[in-house]
Protein backbone atom coordinates (compact mmCIF):
# COMPACT_ATOMS: atom_id res chain seq x y z
CA UNK A 1 0.00 0.00 0.00
CA UNK A 2 1.18 3.51 -0.76
CA UNK A 3 1.52 5.52 2.41
CA UNK A 4 -0.10 8.93 2.53
CA UNK A 5 -0.47 11.71 5.05
CA UNK A 6 -3.89 12.07 6.62
CA UNK A 7 -4.74 15.62 7.70
CA UNK A 8 -7.72 17.09 9.51
CA UNK A 9 -8.81 20.18 7.64
CA UNK A 10 -9.46 22.41 10.63
CA UNK A 11 -5.98 21.67 11.94
CA UNK A 12 -4.33 21.97 8.53
CA UNK A 13 -5.66 25.47 8.07
CA UNK A 14 -4.07 26.77 11.27
CA UNK A 15 -0.68 28.44 11.36
CA UNK A 16 2.30 26.31 12.34
CA UNK A 17 5.67 26.98 13.86
CA UNK A 18 8.85 25.14 14.72
CA UNK A 19 10.19 23.85 11.42
CA UNK A 20 11.83 25.14 8.24
CA UNK A 21 9.18 25.46 5.59
CA UNK A 22 9.89 24.00 2.14
CA UNK A 23 9.96 26.57 -0.65
CA UNK A 24 6.98 26.35 -3.04
CA UNK A 25 7.70 27.26 -6.67
CA UNK A 26 4.71 27.66 -9.00
CA UNK A 27 5.54 26.84 -12.63
CA UNK A 28 4.31 28.87 -15.59
CA UNK A 29 1.72 26.31 -16.73
CA UNK A 30 0.29 26.06 -13.22
CA UNK A 31 0.06 29.83 -12.84
CA UNK A 32 -1.67 30.12 -16.21
CA UNK A 33 -4.20 27.41 -15.30
CA UNK A 34 -5.14 29.10 -12.02
CA UNK A 35 -5.48 32.50 -13.67
CA UNK A 36 -7.56 31.15 -16.56
CA UNK A 37 -9.86 29.04 -14.37
CA UNK A 38 -10.73 32.09 -12.27
CA UNK A 39 -11.57 34.15 -15.35
CA UNK A 40 -13.62 31.28 -16.80
CA UNK A 41 -15.60 30.84 -13.58
CA UNK A 42 -16.60 34.50 -13.54
CA UNK A 43 -17.42 34.50 -17.25
CA UNK A 44 -19.74 31.54 -16.73
CA UNK A 45 -21.35 33.14 -13.70
CA UNK A 46 -21.86 36.50 -15.43
CA UNK A 47 -20.62 39.95 -14.48
CA UNK A 48 -23.62 40.61 -12.22
CA UNK A 49 -23.63 37.20 -10.56
CA UNK A 50 -24.30 37.29 -6.83
CA UNK A 51 -23.84 33.56 -6.20
CA UNK A 52 -20.33 32.22 -5.74
CA UNK A 53 -19.10 29.51 -8.10
CA UNK A 54 -19.64 26.08 -6.57
CA UNK A 55 -19.52 22.38 -7.36
CA UNK A 56 -21.44 19.39 -6.04
CA UNK A 57 -20.11 16.95 -3.47
CA UNK A 58 -20.15 13.31 -4.61
CA UNK A 59 -21.26 10.32 -2.52
CA UNK A 60 -19.42 7.01 -2.89
CA UNK A 61 -21.74 3.99 -2.72
CA UNK A 62 -19.43 1.22 -1.53
CA UNK A 63 -22.29 -1.27 -1.30
CA UNK A 64 -22.99 -1.28 -5.05
CA UNK A 65 -20.84 -2.62 -7.92
CA UNK A 66 -23.13 -1.68 -10.82
CA UNK A 67 -20.69 0.65 -12.59
CA UNK A 68 -17.94 -1.95 -12.57
CA UNK A 69 -20.33 -4.71 -13.61
CA UNK A 70 -21.58 -2.69 -16.59
CA UNK A 71 -18.02 -1.90 -17.67
CA UNK A 72 -17.03 -5.58 -17.53
CA UNK A 73 -20.07 -6.55 -19.61
CA UNK A 74 -18.94 -4.13 -22.33
CA UNK A 75 -15.47 -5.68 -22.33
CA UNK A 76 -16.44 -9.35 -22.53
CA UNK A 77 -17.07 -9.30 -26.27
CA UNK A 78 -13.45 -8.39 -27.04
CA UNK A 79 -11.32 -9.37 -24.05
CA UNK A 80 -10.58 -12.02 -21.48
CA UNK A 81 -11.92 -10.42 -18.31
CA UNK A 82 -11.47 -11.32 -14.64
CA UNK A 83 -11.34 -9.92 -11.11
CA UNK A 84 -8.25 -9.90 -8.90
CA UNK A 85 -8.66 -11.97 -5.75
CA UNK A 86 -6.22 -9.85 -3.74
CA UNK A 87 -7.43 -6.42 -4.93
CA UNK A 88 -10.82 -5.01 -3.94
CA UNK A 89 -13.05 -4.25 -6.93
CA UNK A 90 -10.18 -4.28 -9.46
CA UNK A 91 -10.68 -6.05 -12.79
CA UNK A 92 -8.16 -7.03 -15.45
CA UNK A 93 -8.68 -7.55 -19.17
CA UNK A 94 -6.39 -8.63 -21.99
CA UNK A 95 -6.26 -9.56 -25.68
CA UNK A 96 -2.80 -10.58 -26.81
CA UNK A 97 -3.71 -10.20 -30.49
CA UNK A 98 -4.42 -6.48 -30.23
CA UNK A 99 -1.80 -3.94 -31.29
CA UNK A 100 -1.77 -0.15 -31.20
CA UNK A 101 0.36 2.63 -32.67
CA UNK A 102 2.79 4.09 -30.11
CA UNK A 103 5.16 5.78 -32.56
CA UNK A 104 4.64 9.19 -30.95
CA UNK A 105 4.82 8.11 -27.30
CA UNK A 106 7.95 10.25 -26.82
CA UNK A 107 6.93 13.26 -28.91
CA UNK A 108 3.21 13.63 -28.19
CA UNK A 109 2.28 11.58 -25.15
CA UNK A 110 -1.23 13.03 -24.76
CA UNK A 111 -2.18 12.26 -28.35
CA UNK A 112 -0.65 8.78 -28.13
CA UNK A 113 -2.47 8.01 -24.88
CA UNK A 114 -5.81 9.20 -26.25
CA UNK A 115 -5.42 7.05 -29.37
CA UNK A 116 -4.68 4.00 -27.21
CA UNK A 117 -7.62 4.76 -24.95
CA UNK A 118 -10.01 5.09 -27.91
CA UNK A 119 -8.71 1.83 -29.39
CA UNK A 120 -8.93 -0.29 -26.25
CA UNK A 121 -11.81 1.11 -24.18
CA UNK A 122 -15.47 1.07 -25.33
CA UNK A 123 -16.60 4.43 -26.75
CA UNK A 124 -19.11 4.86 -23.94
CA UNK A 125 -16.27 5.04 -21.41
CA UNK A 126 -13.30 6.52 -23.32
CA UNK A 127 -14.17 10.11 -22.41
CA UNK A 128 -14.43 9.20 -18.73
CA UNK A 129 -10.67 8.87 -18.26
CA UNK A 130 -7.78 11.36 -18.22
CA UNK A 131 -4.09 10.55 -18.58
CA UNK A 132 -2.06 11.31 -15.44
CA UNK A 133 1.28 9.59 -16.11
CA UNK A 134 3.21 7.12 -18.25
CA UNK A 135 5.53 4.63 -16.54
CA UNK A 136 8.38 2.84 -18.32
CA UNK A 137 9.65 -0.68 -17.63
CA UNK A 138 13.22 -1.19 -18.76
CA UNK A 139 15.05 -4.33 -19.83
CA UNK A 140 17.99 -5.39 -21.97
CA UNK A 141 17.93 -6.04 -25.71
CA UNK A 142 19.77 -8.83 -27.52
CA UNK A 143 22.76 -6.50 -27.77
CA UNK A 144 22.58 -6.04 -23.97
CA UNK A 145 21.72 -2.36 -24.24
CA UNK A 146 19.01 -1.00 -21.94
CA UNK A 147 15.68 -0.20 -23.57
CA UNK A 148 12.03 0.35 -22.68
CA UNK A 149 10.13 -2.94 -22.87
CA UNK A 150 6.70 -1.81 -21.61
CA UNK A 151 4.84 1.48 -21.30
CA UNK A 152 2.10 1.74 -18.67
CA UNK A 153 -0.45 4.45 -19.42
CA UNK A 154 -2.08 5.53 -16.15
CA UNK A 155 -5.50 7.17 -16.34
CA UNK A 156 -7.78 8.57 -13.65
CA UNK A 157 -11.54 8.59 -13.93
CA UNK A 158 -13.33 11.86 -14.74
CA UNK A 159 -16.69 12.47 -13.04
CA UNK A 160 -18.77 15.64 -13.28
CA UNK A 161 -15.88 17.29 -15.11
CA UNK A 162 -13.32 16.58 -12.37
CA UNK A 163 -10.53 14.03 -12.04
CA UNK A 164 -11.34 11.54 -9.25
CA UNK A 165 -8.26 11.54 -7.01
CA UNK A 166 -8.75 8.42 -4.94
CA UNK A 167 -7.26 4.99 -5.49
CA UNK A 168 -10.49 3.29 -6.53
CA UNK A 169 -11.24 4.89 -9.92
CA UNK A 170 -8.46 4.28 -12.42
CA UNK A 171 -7.39 2.57 -15.62
CA UNK A 172 -3.84 1.33 -16.29
CA UNK A 173 -2.94 0.02 -19.77
CA UNK A 174 0.29 -1.91 -20.49
CA UNK A 175 1.67 -1.62 -24.03
CA UNK A 176 4.82 -3.37 -25.23
CA UNK A 177 7.56 -1.53 -27.13
CA UNK A 178 6.19 -2.99 -30.37
CA UNK A 179 2.64 -1.79 -29.66
CA UNK A 180 1.30 -5.09 -28.34
CA UNK A 181 -1.52 -4.69 -25.82
CA UNK A 182 -0.32 -6.67 -22.80
CA UNK A 183 -3.30 -6.07 -20.54
CA UNK A 184 -5.08 -3.51 -18.40
CA UNK A 185 -6.40 -3.02 -14.86
CA UNK A 186 -9.50 -0.99 -14.07
CA UNK A 187 -11.43 0.05 -10.96
CA UNK A 188 -14.70 2.00 -10.91
CA UNK A 189 -16.92 2.92 -7.99
CA UNK A 190 -20.59 3.82 -7.99
CA UNK A 191 -20.64 7.62 -7.67
CA UNK A 192 -23.61 9.97 -7.34
CA UNK A 193 -23.98 13.73 -7.00
CA UNK A 194 -25.44 14.94 -3.71
CA UNK A 195 -27.36 18.15 -3.07
CA UNK A 196 -24.42 19.46 -1.03
CA UNK A 197 -22.22 22.03 -2.73
CA UNK A 198 -18.80 23.51 -2.02
CA UNK A 199 -17.60 26.96 -3.07
CA UNK A 200 -14.97 26.66 -5.79
CA UNK A 201 -14.38 30.36 -6.32
CA UNK A 202 -11.21 32.14 -5.27
CA UNK A 203 -8.62 33.86 -7.42
CA UNK A 204 -5.20 32.49 -8.32
CA UNK A 205 -3.58 34.21 -5.33
CA UNK A 206 -6.02 32.52 -2.93
CA UNK A 207 -5.49 29.14 -4.63
CA UNK A 208 -1.73 29.49 -4.17
CA UNK A 209 -2.10 30.70 -0.59
CA UNK A 210 -4.21 27.64 0.24
CA UNK A 211 -1.61 25.31 -1.28
CA UNK A 212 1.17 27.03 0.66
CA UNK A 213 -0.85 26.86 3.88
CA UNK A 214 -1.51 23.14 3.65
CA UNK A 215 2.04 22.27 2.67
CA UNK A 216 3.53 24.23 5.54
CA UNK A 217 1.20 23.40 8.42
CA UNK A 218 1.76 19.71 9.05
CA UNK A 219 5.36 18.66 8.59
CA UNK A 220 8.52 19.47 6.69
CA UNK A 221 9.14 15.74 6.18
CA UNK A 222 7.89 13.21 3.65
CA UNK A 223 7.73 9.42 3.93
CA UNK A 224 9.86 7.79 1.21
CA UNK A 225 9.89 4.08 0.32
CA UNK A 226 13.33 2.53 0.86
CA UNK A 227 14.96 -0.62 -0.57
CA UNK A 228 13.68 -3.02 2.10
CA UNK A 229 10.09 -1.93 1.50
CA UNK A 230 9.90 0.25 4.59
CA UNK A 231 9.70 4.02 4.90
CA UNK A 232 12.04 6.74 6.02
CA UNK A 233 11.27 10.37 6.78
CA UNK A 234 13.18 12.83 4.63
CA UNK A 235 13.00 16.61 4.87
CA UNK A 236 11.56 18.54 1.93
CA UNK A 237 13.66 21.42 0.57
CA UNK A 238 11.40 22.68 -2.20
CA UNK A 239 8.21 21.82 -4.04
CA UNK A 240 7.95 22.68 -7.74
CA UNK A 241 4.41 22.71 -9.14
CA UNK A 242 4.22 21.65 -12.78
CA UNK A 243 0.49 21.49 -13.47
CA UNK A 244 -2.94 21.75 -11.85
CA UNK A 245 -6.27 19.99 -12.47
CA UNK A 246 -9.84 20.39 -11.27
CA UNK A 247 -10.41 17.30 -9.17
CA UNK A 248 -12.41 15.40 -6.59
CA UNK A 249 -10.47 14.19 -3.56
CA UNK A 250 -11.72 11.61 -1.10
CA UNK A 251 -12.73 12.63 2.41
CA UNK A 252 -14.09 10.79 5.41
CA UNK A 253 -17.30 12.46 6.54
CA UNK A 254 -18.11 10.46 9.66
CA UNK A 255 -18.89 6.93 8.45
CA UNK A 256 -19.45 8.08 4.85
CA UNK A 257 -16.90 8.42 2.09
CA UNK A 258 -17.39 11.44 -0.12
CA UNK A 259 -15.55 13.22 -2.89
CA UNK A 260 -15.07 16.96 -2.35
CA UNK A 261 -14.14 19.41 -5.13
CA UNK A 262 -10.46 20.33 -4.93
CA UNK A 263 -7.45 21.39 -6.97
CA UNK A 264 -4.88 18.70 -7.67
CA UNK A 265 -1.26 19.87 -8.02
CA UNK A 266 1.34 17.74 -9.81
CA UNK A 267 4.67 18.47 -8.13
CA UNK A 268 8.32 17.49 -7.99
CA UNK A 269 9.57 17.48 -4.40
CA UNK A 270 13.29 18.10 -3.84
CA UNK A 271 14.56 16.34 -0.71
CA UNK A 272 17.35 17.13 1.72
CA UNK A 273 19.24 13.97 0.71
CA UNK A 274 19.58 15.28 -2.86
CA UNK A 275 16.88 13.11 -4.40
CA UNK A 276 13.55 14.22 -5.87
CA UNK A 277 10.17 12.49 -5.98
CA UNK A 278 6.89 13.18 -7.75
CA UNK A 279 3.83 13.84 -5.63
CA UNK A 280 0.25 14.88 -6.30
CA UNK A 281 -1.01 17.31 -3.67
CA UNK A 282 -4.78 17.70 -3.28
CA UNK A 283 -5.91 21.03 -1.86
CA UNK A 284 -9.26 22.86 -1.38
CA UNK A 285 -9.89 25.80 -3.72
CA UNK A 286 -9.61 28.28 -0.86
CA UNK A 287 -8.83 28.33 2.83
CA UNK A 288 -12.53 28.73 3.64
CA UNK A 289 -14.28 26.66 0.98
CA UNK A 290 -14.54 23.35 2.85
CA UNK A 291 -14.60 24.88 6.31
CA UNK A 292 -17.68 26.93 5.35
CA UNK A 293 -19.56 23.65 4.83
CA UNK A 294 -18.58 22.16 8.18
CA UNK A 295 -20.49 24.45 10.55
CA UNK A 296 -21.57 22.39 13.54
CA UNK A 297 -20.08 19.21 12.06
CA UNK A 298 -16.97 17.17 12.72
CA UNK A 299 -13.96 18.07 10.56
CA UNK A 300 -13.30 16.13 7.40
CA UNK A 301 -10.32 13.82 7.08
CA UNK A 302 -8.63 13.82 3.70
CA UNK A 303 -5.49 12.53 2.00
CA UNK A 304 -3.11 15.32 1.04
CA UNK A 305 0.06 13.79 -0.43
CA UNK A 306 -0.38 11.07 -3.05
CA UNK A 307 1.85 9.30 -5.51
Amino acid sequence: MKKVFVAILTVALMSSFGFAKPNVVMGGNAKKFLKNRHHLVHKQQGAEATQEASSYVVKVDEGSKKTMSDFKDYLKGWYKVGMYKTEKNVAYFKNEGLRVDISDVKTNREKCAQRILNKIVPVKYANQFKLVSIDEEWGFSETESAEVTTYTFNFKRVFNGRVVRNGDNFLSIDIGKDGQFKGADVALQDLALTTETVVTDGDAEENEATLDSLINTESEELDIIIDNGGFKKTKMKSINVGSVAEAYCEVEDGSDKKLFPCLSYATKVSLEDGNAVSRIIDVPHSRGSWRHNRQGKKPLKFHRFNR
